[in-house]
């Protein structure tokens, strides 16, 4: 099920919020994070979940990370009861510390009111830099 009329999710090292309602994020990664060394930790990771004109009211949000040589984090949070349906909504997982075990496929599978099946999947490789 599509949970709105337009998603968009990124990766980054780390948002932060300005005046006016103003949102920067630092270190945005594309389809690859590269790392010096495996295994290692990041200070944070941080994934950007942005919906726009949402289809239903959201009362719940599944993160599960998938990534290689990791057990899955799995991470569970109520919505903000301002968000209804119509609106849209910014919702920002950080993960911190962030430990990287091994390279290959990674990917956040996201679920909205106990849904069975992700509605957004954001994947990326971790690889390890030259």
């Amino acid at each position: 099920m599509k949970i709105a009329k337009k998603t968009f999710t990124f990766i980054c090292d780390d948002v932060r919020e300005e005046k006016g309602n103003k949102f920067s994020f630092m270190g945005f990664y594309e389809k690859e994070l590269a790392v010096s060394q495996v295994p290692c930790i990041m200070p944070r990771l941080c994934l950007v979940i942005i919906l726009s004109e949402i289809k239903e009211v959201l009362n719940e949000v599944n993160v599960t990370l998938n990534s290689p040589q990791s057990d899955p984090v799995n991470i569970k949070f109520d919505t903000p009861p301002k968000v209804k349906k119509g609106m849209d909504s910014r919702l920002i997982v950080i993960l911190s510390p962030f430990k990287i075990n091994g390279i290959g496929e990674a990917k956040f599978e996201i679920k909205f009111n106990n849904e069975r099946k992700a509605s957004i999947v954001h994947s990326f490789n971790i690889k390890k830099s030259n």
